[in-house]
């Protein structure tokens, strides 16, 4: 019996330690993946399509400024996401803002290049943003602004940038995922540039030879289809409606290692 009994005990440790072991995993992946409760993986399997574009502004062009960052993360993202909160009527707000007080709060020309997306999601979470249609500056500026704006964002998340899976759940989730994306040299011209989109509207990242990227570009995905190119990310761009897909284009699952970061959105429901 004492043989029997050291069997089972030691059994019952074995167990134990997996079951733990399976905890500290899941919780993990539960941090990473579903701190502000995303959707499950099981709830995609029949969405193989999904979109906020309901919930978009117009189409905007960010003009000769570097701030994209600003189109992406205010103009678009936080537009959505307040636009989810308050209903689809809800008014634009200033990407401009979030721009020109990044680049004071950072000691950046706000009139020569760009933004941090993560700096500029600190600043609509901690002071919020004016409307579009309060701001007072329509082009770079040195601006100090430290009011704290009723309209702020809830919250954000880091997600993986070459998690295909976890960029949809936070989609499914109804949170717009602000990019960082690598621009390449190649052809005539680069790989942001309209002619290297299929008639579809999707980057053909594949007709790039250069193993380097020249630069870097800010855009908010807002949806998915999983017929488009073979499975793809619907990108909405800050470069006017003549630009692409009426504005927008499709980046493929499997071209996600052209992106630096990802960042979802979270609104307050």
């Amino acid at each position: 019996m004492s043989g029997l009994a050291n069997f089972f005990g030691r059994l019952n440790l074995r167990f134990v330690l997996l079951l733990c072991n399976f905890l500290l995993c899941y919780n993990a992946v539960i941090y990473a993946m579903d701190k502000y409760c995303y959707a499950a993986p099981n709830q995609l399997q029949n969405l193989t399509r999904y979109s906020l574009s309901d919930y978009l502004p117009e189409i905007g062009d960010q003009g000769d400024v570097g701030s994209c960052v600003g189109w992406a993360s205010t103009y678009y993202g936080l537009t959505i996401v307040k636009r989810i909160e308050h209903g689809k009527e809800y008014p634009v707000f200033a990407p401009l803002s979030t721009y020109n007080r990044f680049c004071f709060f950072n000691n950046r020309n706000p009139c020569w290049g760009g933004a941090r997306i993560d700096g500029s999601l600190d600043i609509l979470e901690k002071y919020g943003c004016p409307l579009l249609s309060d701001y007072a500056f329509n082009y770079c500026a040195y601006d100090p602004d430290k009011k704290k704006y009723k309209d702020r964002l809830f919250g954000y998340d880091v997600l993986q940038h070459r998690n295909a899976l976890q960029i949809k759940m936070a989609l499914n989730s109804n949170r717009p995922v602000v990019i960082g994306i690598q621009v390449f040299a190649g052809g005539k011209g680069n790989s942001m540039n309209t002619k290297f989109l299929d008639s579809n509207g999707v980057i053909r990242i594949e007709n790039f030879k250069s193993d380097y990227a020249v630069s870097a570009h800010a855009m908010c995905i807002v949806g998915y289809d999983d017929e488009i190119g073979g499975g793809a990310f619907k990108l909405v761009n800050s470069w006017g409606k003549e630009w692409g897909k009426s504005g927008f284009c499709w980046l493929r699952y499997s071209d996600l290692e052209i992106l630096q970061n990802a960042y979802a959105l979270i609104p307050n429901d």
